[in-house]
């Protein structure tokens, strides 16, 4: 099993003023608390730093389930985060959702699952031993982006 975040050169690209899947420039905000979420580094921006905003779709084509929302990222270059470990940062959120699809993007209904920060690995794991899972995406209560769990 293996945790990603956003591809960097993606990242790279919005960081530079790319446009998000809203056709818009991403917008450059300064985090007045600690602990938002990077999707990129899968770590906290922190207090006082700059972040971006921008609406991202983590599909490679349009269809009706590739849904796109907003998400957050450090404003100046960090670190890919790729592992088997879940990051620290999102083993104390509460609820996390796991949303598996096909190969065709597709949601597969019957394999989304509610669960805590610490079983995350665990539900994730009967998931991507399906050989049916396209992919594995894992959510906030509020339906963003957070990351995804690939096969490793």
């Amino acid at each position: 099993m293996r945790i990603h975040g956003i591809d960097s050169d993606q990242v790279q690209a919005w960081q530079a003023g790319a446009l998000d899947a809203h056709q818009q420039v991403p917008v450059r905000r300064r985090a007045d608390q600690a602990g938002l979420p990077c999707r990129h580094c899968l770590g906290p921006i922190e207090a006082g730093a700059d972040f971006l905003v921008l609406s991202h779709r983590p599909f490679d084509t349009c269809q009706p389930y590739a849904e796109q929302g907003p998400i957050l990222l450090h404003a100046d270059a960090c670190p890919a985060y790729t592992s088997d470990a879940l990051p620290p940062l999102f083993a104390r959120w509460n609820p996390l959702f796991l949303r598996a699809y096909g190969a065709d993007d597709w949601i597969r209904y019957g394999d989304v699952r509610m669960c805590e920060g610490g079983q995350l690995l665990a539900s994730a794991a009967p998931l991507l031993a399906d050989p049916e899972v396209g992919r594995l995406q894992v959510r906030s209560i509020w339906g963003c982006f957070l990351f995804e769990i690939a096969r490793s």
